[in-house]
């Protein structure tokens, strides 16, 4: 039984109360370490697999210029349809100017416009280059405090 316990990671009661210990722990345990080792080959597994599927999806880049340009980027393969829905001022309206829109689209383009389908969503607010230094000084401070 003694054998047992020494070659399974798990079954060896562990000496760390804090995460402080447990980070100790593994990474100086020839245990921890080898958990470790584990996770990481499982996780570099996962990794892999999300990369693979990624690499079959169709990528597809909208930029919006600050005058409400839509510029759309994707590969020869890759349809795009830009369309404008009717501005209106109720919940009601909104629904039909959908409706009318898609009666408008070829039925390929109908058929991918479904709240499953959507991959993004977003208000565009164009910023000018002070406006974007000011914000990221703002993020600098933050994780500056985050780091104390």
């Amino acid at each position: 039984m003694e054998d047992r316990r020494k070659k399974n990671p798990l079954s060896v009661s562990l000496p760390f109360k804090t995460i402080r210990g447990l980070r100790s722990w593994l990474r100086n345990n020839e245990h921890g370490q080898a958990l470790l080792k584990e996770l990481g080959e499982q996780r570099c597994e996962k990794c892999k697999t999300a990369a693979e599927q990624a690499e079959q999806r169709r990528a597809v880049l909208i930029v919006v210029h600050p005058d409400n340009f839509l510029e759309c980027f994707a590969a020869l393969d890759v349809d795009v349809r830009i369309v404008a829905l009717l501005k209106t001022d109720s919940q009601r309206g909104e629904l039909l100017a959908e409706e009318f829109m898609e009666m408008g689209l070829p039925l390929r383009f109908a058929e991918v416009f479904y709240p499953r389908n959507r991959r993004a969503a977003g208000k565009i607010e164009s910023r000018t280059p002070e406006q974007e230094e000011q914000v990221r000084w703002q993020l600098a401070m933050i994780r500056g405090l985050r780091e104390r």
